[in-house]
């Protein structure tokens, strides 16, 4: 949840987030060797490698660019703070993103609560409206 002007590499120091390999000038892709515990460390066997096997090249400015005009000002949201979360520390959830939402729900889930806990997620954010 950025502000306005500001982008992920900005809100990380100015750097990408370790686990990100860059493939050349444009592409980056997370580092799979890494990507089980840092993004599905909640998750089962066959999910974490289900999804670890699905991730693909993004352009880097998916997070260099900034935002011109971020929803969150203009769209009531809600911020999920996943408690075990390995990309995102959920310190920096709580005290940086999560008071930019409308609503704050927080799970004891890793970073992908929509494969490890997909009914736990759909509850909460059902039961947030």
């Amino acid at each position: 949840m950025p502000e306005p002007r500001q982008s992920l590499v900005d809100i990380g120091g100015n750097q990408h987030a370790p686990w990100v390999r860059m493939l050349d000038e444009e592409m980056t892709l997370p580092d799979l060797s890494l990507a089980g515990e840092v993004f599905y460390n909640d998750c089962d066997t066959s999910t974490r490698e289900w999804a670890t096997a699905r991730l693909a090249p993004q352009c880097k400015s998916a997070f260099a660019a900034p935002v011109a005009r971020p929803a969150w000002h203009e769209v009531p949201s809600t911020y999920i703070v996943c408690a075990r979360d390995a990309a995102i520390p959920p310190d920096l959830q709580r005290t940086l993103f999560a008071p930019r939402a409308e609503r704050t729900i927080e799970l004891d889930t890793g970073h992908s609560p929509f494969l490890s806990q997909p009914a736990v997620l759909a509850h909460a954010l059902e039961a947030s409206l």
